[in-house]
Order: structure tokens, then C-alpha cells, then sequence
């Protein structure tokens, strides 16, 4: 099924309103990338790594359902800033060190601010 099928299914848009919920119910100011690695590694399938340049700011993706994926902002100190919970759009390509080269965009998803929604 193209991607573009996912995410007008309500089966995926039902996956991503459960993830919203349930991240919205289970993340708090001040969590750090740890502690999200422990909660979402036994429910992903995969994850990657994408650094925003020299800041030390970095996202963390999960892919949790298919096509559904989590994203997670983090400072440069290792807080979380933010979470996107969308339909993957395309396949992931990562280089060997787990980097996300290609996937994992989505610029049009709304942002959830932790400590400010």
C-alpha cells in the first residue's frame, strides 16, 4: 500500500490520535533521551537519529506501527523539547552509524511542546 493510502486510513489515524493520548498523558517537562529509549524501545520496530548541525540538538524517530512513527526533539543537553506523532511517508535510509539519511519529514504534522500545550 503507498504511503500516501496510510495516511488516509482510519486505522492510522486512530493509531496516531492513541499515540497523542497516550504521549500526552505519559511525557513531562525535564524527561530525558534515556528515559524515552527505555519507554519506546520494547514498542518500536526501529529507530533513527537525525542531528540539527553543530547545536548538539537531535530528534530521535520510532517506527511503531506501520507506517505510524514518533518523533522527539531534544536540546543539546538531552531534554526533551518536543514530540510529532505522523504517518511515515516514506521509506527510512540510514547511513551505518543509525543516522536517518532519507524519511522521517513531515513538516506539516502539528508540533507538541512538552510543559506548554
Amino acid at each position: 500500500m503507498p504511503a500516501a493510502d496510510f495516511e488516509d486510513s482510519p486505522q492510522v489515524a486512530a493509531s496516531v490520535q492513541r499515540w497523542l493520548e497516550h504521549l500526552g498523558a505519559v511525557l513531562f517537562p525535564g524527561i530525558m533521551e534515556d528515559q524515552i529509549e527505555e519507554m519506546m524501545r520494547p514498542v518500536s520496530r526501529d529507530s533513527a537519529w537525525l542531528a540539527h548541525g553543530g547545536s548538539g540538538r537531535r530528534s530521535r524517530f520510532y517506527l511503531v506501527d506501520e507506517p505510524v512513527q514518533v518523533r522527539f526533539d531534544f536540546d543539546g543537553q538531552g531534554v526533551l523539547t518536543s514530540y510529532a506523532v505522523h504517518p511515515r511517508r516514506e521509506p527510512w535510509r540510514k547511513a551505518p552509524d543509525g543516522t536517518l539519511l532519507q524519511g522521517g519529514d513531515a513538516p506539516d504534522v502539528p508540533i507538541h511542546f512538552v510543559g506548554k500545550d
